[in-house]
């Protein structure tokens, strides 16, 4: 499976590659901010424009590898490890995606949301996939009081929190027939979603209490 992370690398080099070839091609303000419509509002000089995703991607790439190693109940993450693998090469393919949409918007402006938007679904989908498969720990997955303290509470709210992720990813789809509020559709729900899923994890703990 480990196998499988040469296309992040592979991705986040390229990214790199491509920003030294482009730099004495490109216009030396380039747009590096788009609105709630996906226009271009915010421009940047040009090494930041191609640089700054490519070397975001490395940086996070980087911890999310390294971190696993040092963290606590390690046995327990290396059980889903292979479901984390996945859901890091699917956020490189986001970020990579967004570079290279980036730079062509540059070129023939467009609206990002096109890209922005189903990009977020598929990476939302993924973390309802992992955090559905996870296991107590620290680093990983919906965490409260409850569910750190308990199997029982974590294995139930992460799961649900999957579900919550896998339906919110679908929803956040409507946001390119509104693209005016596309912001509101996806962040609308995440906050009440979130807040649920900390009380439900509560009412768990409390329900096992009363039984023991």
């Amino acid at each position: 499976m480990k196998k499988i992370e040469i296309l992040p690398i592979a991705l986040i080099l390229l990214s790199l590659m491509i920003g030294l070839y482009l730099i004495n091609l490109v216009p030396d303000t380039m747009p590096t901010h788009w609105n709630f419509e996906g226009k271009a509002d915010g421009f940047s000089n040009k090494y930041f424009a191609l640089f700054f995703l490519p070397c975001l991607m490395l940086i996070i790439y980087s911890l999310l590898t390294y971190i696993p190693y040092i963290v606590v109940m390690k046995k327990n993450v290396n059980s889903f490890i292979e479901e984390y693998i996945i859901f890091k090469i699917i956020f490189v393919i986001f970020f990579f995606g967004l570079y290279i949409i980036s730079l062509i918007q540059s070129v023939k402006p467009f609206s990002m949301n096109y890209f922005i938007i189903p990009g977020l679904a598929v990476l939302f989908y993924f973390v309802g996939r992992l955090l559905k498969r996870t296991k107590r720990n620290y680093f990983i997955g919906f965490r409260t009081p409850w569910t750190l303290n308990d199997n029982v509470v974590w294995e139930k709210t992460n799961y649900m929190a999957g579900k919550f992720f896998q339906i919110y990813a679908v929803f956040t789809l409507f946001g390119l027939f509104i693209p005016k509020y596309s912001i509101l559709i996806i962040l609308i729900p995440l906050f009440p979603g979130i807040a649920f899923l900390i009380y439900y994890s509560y009412l768990l703990h409390k329900k096992l209490k009363l039984k023991s």
